[in-house]
C-alpha cells in the first residue's frame, strides 16, 4: 500500500511542477514543446552533423591537394636545378675546349713553345 500511495505522491508532485501532460506536447521539456519541434531540433543537430563531415571531408580533399602541390613543386625544382646543373656542365666542356686551343695556338705561334719562356730574366 505504501508503495502505491509514494508512486500518487510523486505523481502529484510531478503535476505541481511540470503540468499535466497533454497530447502532443512534451512534458519537462519546456512552454510548449511538442514532438515536432523537438524533431526539428534533432533534425537540425543531425544537420550540423552532416555539415562537419562534409567539412571534415573538405579539409581532408584540401591537405591531399595541398600534399600534391608541393610534391608537384619539389618534383618541378629537382628538374630546374637538374637542367641548371647540365648548362653548367656544358658550358665548362665548352669552355675546356676554347681553352685547350688556345693552349695549342699558343704552343704553335709563340717563340719557344709555351708562355712559361716568355717571361724575360732579370739580371
Amino acid at each position: 500500500m505504501q508503495g502505491i500511495d509514494r508512486q500518487q505522491v510523486e505523481e502529484r508532485i510531478m503535476i505541481d511542477i511540470l503540468g499535466r501532460e497533454r497530447n502532443g506536447r512534451v512534458r519537462g521539456d519546456g512552454m510548449g514543446t511538442n514532438p515536432y519541434r523537438t524533431q526539428s531540433g534533432m533534425s537540425s543537430a543531425h544537420r550540423d552533423s552532416a555539415q562537419v563531415q562534409q567539412l571534415r571531408e573538405e579539409i581532408k580533399r584540401m591537405e591531399l591537394e595541398s600534399q600534391q602541390e608541393r610534391a608537384r613543386l619539389a618534383e618541378e625544382r629537382r628538374q630546374e636545378i637538374a637542367r641548371i646543373e647540365a648548362r653548367h656542365a656544358a658550358e665548362n666542356v665548352e669552355l675546356n675546349s676554347k681553352l685547350d686551343r688556345l693552349m695549342k695556338f699558343v704552343e704553335l705561334n709563340l717563340p719557344g713553345g709555351g708562355l712559361g719562356d716568355q717571361i724575360p730574366q732579370s739580371q
